[in-house]
């Protein structure tokens, strides 16, 4: 991890409020339920977004608590278990990436451009 990237983690700390107002276990379920269901749903454009959309959240629920315990490993001057957080960080991110790019919507350029008009 850069200089950079671990002054940045010091100062930062406290500014991060993601509490979820739900149950994050439910909506991993609710995720592996769409999953299952893609047999008989994967012709739905709505099934396909809500895929999309539950799998976003549960990817932004498990970057929150690698963050969190990022935060702690940086704390206790752990540097193995910083890169090794940080590596399931950047594979978070690449997973996520790959997940919204399968829905235009999720696109950050359509976004931009959606919001620019």
């Amino acid at each position: 991890m850069s200089k950079q990237a671990l002054t940045a983690l010091g100062r930062n700390e406290t500014m991060v409020t993601t509490q979820p107002h739900y149950d994050a276990a439910r909506l991993v379920e609710a995720w592996r339920l769409l999953i299952e269901a893609a047999p008989q749903a994967a012709r739905s454009e709505g099934y396909r977004h809500d895929l999309a959309d539950v799998g976003r959240d549960v990817l932004a629920g498990l970057g929150t608590r690698c963050h969190r315990r990022v935060l702690d490993a940086y704390r206790t001057k752990d540097a193995a278990a910083l890169r090794a957080l940080g590596d399931r960080m950047l594979g978070l991110i690449g997973d996520m990436d790959e997940l919204v790019g399968t829905w235009r919507e999720f696109l950050l350029g359509v976004w931009l451009e959606i919001h620019e008009s």
